[in-house]
């Protein structure tokens, strides 16, 4: 009896050492662009039970979420509205906590907060031959890059980095009419749009 109840003490400690190893699986978190955020968070974690997610910023607890799903290396994207952090730099950390009350902690980052728009001040294309010179202006602290898409094809960069500011770039059509979308976006994942029907 004794060398049986041996064995179950055993395989209980295995089972409940297999589900703490799971659930102590390290928080990944993810933003648009290393150093700046404009709320767009994904994370990465392992919980069965996961009842809600909570994220602190500068130490206070600023919001909750309670759709993220529960599982192995589960991603969740998180949207957290951060208008009153604005133009600040932040420190944050999420908060996991399942059904049993346990709680996991990420680790702390920190992030420059943008949650404005590019601002696209001038814009033309103009065409010459099979050529099209793409010319923008654009207003924003923290520039990434001008692309396009070309009738729904993939993106192509035209300027990235302080380039973006003043754009002035030439690129080859075939004939034909062209359905072109222009977006310019920033290193927090803010973007704005532009398009254009033009006849080579």
């Amino acid at each position: 009896m004794k060398k049986l109840l041996l064995v179950i003490s055993v395989f209980a400690m295995l089972v409940v050492g297999v589900y703490a190893f799971h659930d102590s699986t390290p928080i990944f978190v993810k933003i648009n662009n290393a150093g700046y955020t404009n709320g767009d968070f994904l994370i990465r974690y392992t919980d069965f039970n996961l009842e809600e997610v909570n994220l602190y910023v500068n130490d206070e607890k600023t919001e909750s979420f309670d759709y993220c799903d529960s599982g192995r290396n589960v991603e969740c994207d998180i949207w957290a509205d951060l208008p009153d952090f604005d133009e600040q730099k932040i420190e944050y950390f999420f908060e996991l906590i399942d059904e049993d009350e346990n709680i996991q902690y990420s680790n702390i980052y920190s992030a420059f907060v943008d949650i404005s728009d590019p601002t696209i001040s001038k814009s033309s294309i103009s065409i010459s031959g099979r050529s099209m010179t793409f010319n923008f202006q654009v207003e924003d602290d923290n520039p990434l890059k001008i692309e396009y898409s070309d009738n729904g094809k993939p993106w192509k960069t035209l300027c990235s980095g302080n380039l973006v500011i003043n754009c002035n770039k030439k690129r080859y059509f075939s004939k034909g009419y062209h359905d072109i979308l222009v977006r310019v976006s920033d290193k927090a994942g803010n973007y704005a749009e532009e398009s254009f029907l033009v006849d080579v």
